[in-house]
């Protein structure tokens, strides 16, 4: 059960002592003693997350990517983003295709955007 599980300081705190007292605490007063998250979990913006291990075809979903570029000259460019995001037409079940966040030349963002495009085939609706 415990397979691949990694505690960053066990030698302070191991699993099991950090598991019972989730329970003790409670979920939301542990994140904040414990994991230095203050945020209550009814406030994460996303709250039932599924993992798919296949996506639909395609052509069964309308495609749209989104691109924040961060353009700043030098060598402290802040993180530009593009997602490639799917929603079937049938179920409208949404999914996130692909994402990538890099601190990229604006050169290089267009050409990355470029070729996501091209791979994707994104609706130009």
């Amino acid at each position: 059960m415990l397979k691949g599980t990694e505690i960053l300081w066990d030698e302070y705190l191991d699993y099991y002592y950090l598991m019972c007292k989730k329970q003790a605490m409670g979920e939301n007063s542990f994140h904040k003693e414990l994991q230095n998250n203050p945020r209550s979990t009814d406030e994460y913006i996303f709250q039932n997350i599924s993992y798919w291990d296949r996506l639909p075809n395609f052509d069964e979903m309308e495609i749209v990517a989104y691109i924040d570029p961060a353009i700043k000259n030098g060598k402290r460019n802040d993180y530009s983003a593009i997602t490639i995001l799917g929603k079937h037409k049938r179920t409208n079940q949404k999914y996130v295709i692909d994402g990538s966040i890099n601190k990229l030349l604006p050169d290089d963002l267009f050409t990355l955007a470029v070729e996501k495009l091209k791979l994707f085939l994104v609706d130009r609706g």
